[in-house]
């Protein structure tokens, strides 16, 4: 994505765009934009004991929704960085 590595395995996908998918807890908070994925903090809350961030990575249409451990503390337009830790890829649909 841009400049930064996502560690996906590969799939069938041989070659074109292609989307990524992940589950929000299958992400790991890293320290900065250079080593993952800037998102820019809509709004959080605690759910089933993480706390559920959903936000805005630039670039991308749709908001995304992560789970960080308790403790990670977030306020609106915030930024975090993060990496999908598992994921799966599908082709890219036409938009």
């Amino acid at each position: 994505f841009r400049d930064i590595a996502l560690d996906v395995p590969p799939t069938a996908i041989s070659e074109g765009t292609a989307q990524l998918f992940f589950r929000p807890h299958d992400v790991v908070q890293v320290e900065n934009a250079d080593t993952g994925l800037t998102l820019k903090v809509a709004q959080s809350h605690l759910r089933n004991g993480h706390l559920r961030i959903e936000g805005h990575v630039d670039g991308l249409k749709r908001p995304i929704i992560i789970d960080l451990p308790p403790g990670v503390t977030v306020r609106p337009r915030e930024s975090i960085f993060f990496l999908p830790s598992r994921g799966q890829l599908f082709p890219a649909g036409e938009e």
